[in-house]
């Protein structure tokens, strides 16, 4: 949650999504509203249908559209979802100190930074929070740079639905109505 927050504090409207059952436990949930405020997002919460389980498709189209991609935590694994994150080209950030990950090392969209998790606690240099505020500018940095992400958010920002009918639909239809007339 730091790190979101951190991006945001530089401007970028960060939202961090939670796609999981157990997302639907208050009990987990109150300490990310606690860090995250109002740019916690949980599927639980946005559709009834998803309290037990959110459908793959659901999944697909939510990786569709991010950015960013952090697995800091080291009890996760190398679950599907990571590599999902990879084929929509996102930006994936994962926990240095975690070995199963270092197989990605090799991978141009992954960064690897340090993180405490319930395992294992981390020092940070010179303190936890210029350490997130550094990351936070790298992942921004490297944002800005990777041709592929920013022609993403471009088309994702620019050609959306309402975009296509504005521009490109109504007047057409206007176009041909007025021939008709």
């Amino acid at each position: 949650m730091m790190l979101i927050k951190k991006i945001r504090e530089r401007g970028k409207n960060a939202k961090v999504v939670f796609v999981n059952a157990s997302a639907n436990d208050e009990r987990r949930r109150e300490p990310v509203r606690a860090l995250a405020g109002e740019y916690a997002i949980f599927t639980s919460l946005e559709d009834n249908r998803y309290e037990v389980s959110v459908p793959r498709r659901v999944v697909r189209e939510l990786m569709e559209i991010a950015n960013l991609f952090p697995l800091l935590s080291i009890s996760e694994g190398c679950s599907l979802t990571l590599l999902e994150a990879g084929l929509t080209k996102q930006l994936v950030v994962l926990n240095e100190d975690f070995p199963p990950m270092r197989e990605f090392g090799e991978i141009d969209h992954v960064l690897y930074m340090k993180t405490s998790s319930t395992r294992a606690k981390t020092s940070y240099s010179p303190d936890e929070e210029s350490y997130y505020r550094d990351w936070a500018g790298i992942i921004i940095s490297e944002m800005e740079k990777n041709k592929a992400l920013r022609f993403n958010r471009k088309v994702l920002r620019r050609f959306n639905r309402e975009w296509i009918w504005r521009n490109q639909l109504e007047p057409l239809l206007l176009e041909e109505r007025v021939r008709k007339d």
